[in-house]
């Protein structure tokens, strides 16, 4: 009996150099863009010579493949080499922050919190260092800590204190808290307002302990201490280089040191 031979299926396999018909494209979905570049169509330049090659569909866009042979879109033989990756511009590293080298205890200062903090602890050990002083150049005794009641029940009393505490000290202890301020980053006038704060947690808590507050020291010490304060700190930002913030020279150096000594410690 004879059998007739099975059909033998056939294999097609699509010319990888032809691109696909516009209507399989366009019914699939495929973005041009997601193609192989030498697939991606161009304009055709009207005084250019005619381009060989097929054109799937008429209108102002032919098909230019790329020159070189093409296995295919997914060959790791093609010739396409894809573009490289851009590397991080050496722009970007330079513009990473630079590591803080200061010490501890230059970095606690350098914060607003923290150097408040210092200057009431230092306003502590000043006045329990006078307490050791005669008291005919104080005025104080033995500590009775019976001002801090009469501060918050009485209130401040006009003193009688020596003209250099009240009209010297006073108003120098004010610029210092001023420029305290300034030098953190605090306006004219946040800084006045930081230097009347200081000042008054000194006269009603921390002085309490001999005395009652004063009305003179509450008021010079905050407003001279500001006038007195913004000229330390005009001269002071003169004597700076404006690229590195710190004084050129021996005697800017040491006239930088003798206008602000608190702040210096950490800038020198």
């Amino acid at each position: 009996m004879n059998v007739p031979p099975a059909p033998v299926p056939r294999f097609e396999l699509d010319d990888p150099l032809t691109p696909p018909p516009r209507a399989e494209i366009e019914a699939v979905g495929t973005p041009l863009t997601a193609l192989h570049p030498s697939w991606l169509p161009r304009e055709s330049d009207s005084t250019a010579p005619p381009r060989q090659g097929p054109r799937p569909w008429d209108g102002n866009v032919s098909w230019d493949p790329q020159p070189g042979p093409h296995l295919s879109p997914l060959s790791p033989l093609d010739g396409y080499v894809p573009p490289p990756v851009p590397l991080a511009s050496s722009s970007a590293s330079s513009q990473a922050p630079a590591l803080d080298d200061r010490s501890g205890w230059a970095r606690w200062n350098a914060s607003l919190w923290g150097v408040t903090a210092t200057v009431l602890t230092f306003d502590v050990v000043m006045v329990i260092g006078f307490t050791f002083l005669p008291s005919d150049v104080t005025g104080w005794g033995e500590p009775r800590f019976n001002g801090l009641k009469k501060n918050f029940t009485v209130g401040p009393r006009v003193d009688n204190d020596r003209f250099l505490f009240n009209y010297v000290a006073h108003p120098l202890a004010g610029s210092e808290y001023y420029l305290i301020g300034r030098n953190r980053g605090l306006n004219w006038w946040q800084s006045a307002a930081y230097s009347a704060a200081l000042s008054t947690a000194f006269e009603f808590l921390i002085e309490s302990a001999y005395e009652q507050a004063s009305w003179q020291d509450i008021w010079i010490t905050p407003v001279a201490g500001t006038v007195f304060g913004e000229l330390r700190w005009q001269v002071k930002k003169a004597l700076e280089n404006p690229s590195t913030g710190k004084p050129v020279g021996t005697l800017n150096k040491i006239l930088y040191v003798v206008i602000d000594p608190f702040d210096a410690v950490y800038k020198l």
